[in-house]
């Protein structure tokens, strides 16, 4: 059986060096350890969700340059559905 101090650094240092490889939050600057992210069309900004409500309040640009392209997604007429509906 090994010694619980050395088995303890053993974990924190896994921990640690999993941590490293994870995103870094573009607003708080901390490593995401959630299971999901934010990162935005045009933006290598990834955020966490403790922090998606804030960097929207701080980039306001952002939300929107989102509801233009969604909505020429949404209103884009496709030449197939204009000519069944004519």
């Amino acid at each position: 059986m090994g010694d619980p101090y050395d088995d303890y650094d053993r974990y924190e240092a896994e921990q640690y060096r999993w941590e490293q490889k994870r995103p870094v939050c573009a607003y708080c600057r901390r490593h995401i350890l959630d299971d999901h992210a934010y990162q935005f069309d045009g933006s290598y900004d990834v955020v966490c969700p403790e922090c998606l409500k804030d960097y929207l309040k701080a980039h306001e640009d952002i939300m929107l340059d989102l509801a233009v392209e969604r909505a020429e997604d949404w209103y884009e007429i496709d030449p197939e559905k204009a000519e069944m509906e004519d």
